[in-house]
């Protein structure tokens, strides 16, 4: 029951920011890291319907999002949503928003993912297809990684890094025999990168 009521008072505060002419960051922030805690989602909606107005507290919001156990149901309609930030919204078009929005998408499955293929040959800078390729090694798109494992060796030091972690998705025996084949050409924190990888 106390809970329940924290929840209304936190929503009610949350409202206010968002109705204020500039909400404050500190106190969104808190409503959120709370809201996390008690695994509560009724301010999911809310924040992401609201994003433009509190793009100060971008990264606030995006913690609590990625700390919410959300079902299958609420990842679809979440995806949608963030979707819709990425091409509509005016956060959509910076590095840092990116970064958090991709992030959301490579951190665990059941995201819907269809465009994150797209995404990779829309933005160029190495942040957002850094996060791109982790997000499509956990939705286990091995077709993607098949197609790109041989250029391995032209992508940026991080986007390759990426790669090598998230390709752990390739199927059988393939992971392992495309490891051991480019191990000599890898810096040392590559070859971490594929020990942690093939010990997955």
């Amino acid at each position: 029951m106390q809970e329940e009521i924290d929840s209304l008072n936190l929503l009610a505060i949350l409202q206010e920011q968002i109705d204020s002419e500039s909400a404050e960051s500190k106190i969104v922030g808190f409503v959120l890291r709370r809201m996390a805690q008690l695994q509560n989602t009724d301010a999911l909606d809310l924040v992401l319907e609201n994003i433009d107005k509190l793009y100060t507290s971008f990264r606030h919001i995006f913690v609590y999002l990625n700390e919410l156990d959300l079902n299958e149901s609420q990842k679809e309609s979440v995806s949608e949503k963030l979707i819709i930030i990425l091409d509509d919204s005016i956060v959509g078009h910076l590095e840092y928003h990116r970064m958090w929005l991709f992030h959301t998408f490579s951190n665990g499955q059941g995201w819907n993912i269809d465009k994150l293929a797209t995404f990779y040959n829309e933005y160029f800078d190495d942040t957002s297809r850094r996060k791109i390729i982790l997000a499509l090694g956990q939705a286990n798109q091995q077709s993607w990684f098949k197609t790109r494992k041989r250029s391995i060796m032209q992508m940026p030091n991080w986007q390759r890094r990426a790669f090598l972690a998230a390709a752990k998705c390739l199927p059988g025996d393939e992971a392992s025999h495309w490891y051991r084949s480019i191990l000599p050409r890898l810096d040392v924190l590559e070859v971490d990168v594929v020990k942690w990888a093939m010990s997955r």
